[in-house]
């Protein structure tokens, strides 16, 4: 770091000096963006002062600076729709009238529902918009009768949903089964039967499970990850999460998916370590199944709440448990048997660990405002099944070239694993840089020169500088808050750190619509 020459990894200048130095070739491109540096600082420190003098919720300003960086970066179409606002109704076009009686029953209960005929445009592709829909809907809703059964594009519904993490709930007609046996995921799916009347306890079965999801603020799930190790990934995480609890009251949730369990080791003592192992209060328990369940008999909410609590450390005990929590699963190294070992295996959505996971991530939701999984940099199970379950990722990014790099081979992993663009949103944070200092790389990034259009990034505005708090100083067995040697404390002393901290959670909030 600090390299001024043309060839340097971390080239950065303060403010105010000489960027037109050196060769005439050099001092061109420097004397080119010392506006567009100073321009980042004056927003940098806008978004600190913001936070110094908003003691529980800081502005988030939007700046535009001229085209010559623009700090908001909205690369792609539009802003990211993270709350979904209908509910899709699958059925045949002979089953009209009982669509129709459906579709009313749940409007009357202030369900908006999405149907083909009354969204659909002259000119629209029916398969994009159909799929489309699919996709923004809280959840799928299937009128199941003989002439679905046969029906190849309401399976095709079906299959895209649950491709899609949108759950399913199948209503049948008459004296037809729904199957369960051809795949695995098919035995996920609830189910109402109707065999004759479809009596008004069966239609309060339908609006109570339906309500469910539509009216449900379901959190957002962030993997931690850059490629690029070296980031100060576990630290930020702990920290910039734990502030975002402490002052933004918010419940969260971290997931140590990391066979080195570093956050582990930030947050709880030997003792607390060797006790969540010796009773399986760790992340193994999220794979190892729910108890005597088989493979097309889904487990009961019971066990599903059960294992989900066997799970986590409340980080926060006592008086301080009290209203937004903050909850660890802690790792183990026993993942490492899902990397190298007799566990490991390719992805598959079908498998009983992914399912596992799944299920127990989507009862986690509905608990706090948000979930964070720390990951080990690179490629592997763990990674695949961290990202098919999260909507977005968020990467610390140092001022080096390298850590920069590791945003492009991420997008390469996510193009090789074939998560789509859309199905998972990608932010950015800068890490660990000077205070008062852009490099060359923060430029470069805010610009978007790392990016084709493909897959958009945003890097937040605010920024965590290189802090001698931001370190991983060891848990102390005595405390009630397990928190509380994190940098974002005021017991610490100086307040700069904490309002850093403070400005990117507030960003952070705004961008993850908690």
């Amino acid at each position: 770091m600090g390299d001024k020459s043309p060839g340097g990894t971390g080239g950065g200048t303060a403010v105010g000096q000489g960027w037109n130095r050196g060769g005439t070739g050099v001092g061109q491109v420097r004397g080119a963006r010392r506006a567009g540096r100073a321009q980042v600082l004056s927003v940098c420190r806008n978004v600190s002062s913001a936070a110094r003098a908003a003691p529980r919720q800081v502005p988030h300003p939007r700046y535009n600076l001229g085209g010559q960086v623009n700090l908001w970066l909205r690369f792609g179409s539009g802003v990211w729709k993270s709350r979904m606002s209908h509910v899709f109704i699958s059925y045949a076009h002979e089953d009209g009238r009982r669509r129709d009686q459906i579709r009313n029953l749940l409007e009357t209960n202030g369900i908006k529902v999405w149907v083909d005929e009354r969204n659909m445009r002259p000119g629209d592709s029916l398969p994009e918009k159909i799929y489309q829909a699919i996709k923004e809907s809280r959840c799928l809703l299937v009128i199941y009768t003989k002439r679905v059964a046969g029906s190849n594009w309401v399976w095709r519904e079906i299959e895209h949903a649950v491709d899609c993490g949108v759950p399913v709930l199948v209503i049948s007609f008459g004296d037809v089964s729904f199957p369960s046996d051809d795949k695995a995921w098919l035995a996920d799916i609830s189910r109402i039967a109707v065999k004759r009347v479809f009596s008004q306890n069966k239609q309060n079965d339908l609006v109570q499970f339906v309500s469910r999801y539509f009216f449900q603020q379901v959190c957002p799930v962030v993997t931690m990850l850059n490629i690029k190790g070296g980031v100060g990934k576990t630290i930020l995480t702990a920290n910039l999460l734990g502030c975002l609890h402490e002052y933004s009251r918010k419940s969260v949730l971290l997931i140590d998916f990391d066979p080195q369990h570093n956050l582990t080791q930030l947050l709880l003592d030997e003792g607390r370590m060797a006790q969540s192992m010796m009773i399986g209060a760790n992340v193994m328990s999220m794979f190892r199944g729910f108890g005597e369940t088989s493979s097309n008999t889904p487990p009961t909410d019971t066990q599903i709440r059960t294992v989900a609590q066997k799970c986590i450390t409340p980080l926060k005990v006592g008086r301080l448990a009290n209203g937004p929590k903050i909850d660890l699963i802690p790792g183990s190294f026993e993942l490492i048997t899902y990397f190298i070992g007799s566990r490991h295996q390719h992805y598959d959505p079908a498998s009983e660990m992914a399912r596992n996971l799944k299920r127990l991530i989507d009862h986690y939701r509905s608990n706090y405002d948000l979930i964070a999984i720390d990951i080990n940099p690179g490629a592997s199970l763990m990674t695949e099944l961290a990202l098919n379950v999260s909507t977005h990722i968020i990467s610390p990014v140092r001022p080096d070239r390298f850590a920069k790099y590791g945003l492009t081979l991420l997008d390469t992993l996510l193009d090789e694993l074939g998560i789509a663009p859309e199905k998972i949103r990608q932010l950015a944070i800068m890490n660990g840089v000077k205070r008062n200092v852009v490099s060359e790389v923060e430029v470069e990034l805010r610009q978007g020169q790392h990016q084709d259009g493909r897959r958009p990034r945003t890097l937040l505005q605010a920024r965590i500088p290189q802090s001698e708090r931001l370190v991983a100083s060891p848990a102390k067995a005595t405390v009630s808050d397990l928190t509380a040697n994190l940098a974002y404390h005021a017991r610490f002393g100086s307040n700069v750190i904490r309002d850093d901290l403070r400005a990117v959670a507030s960003e952070l909030i705004e961008e993850l619509s908690i």
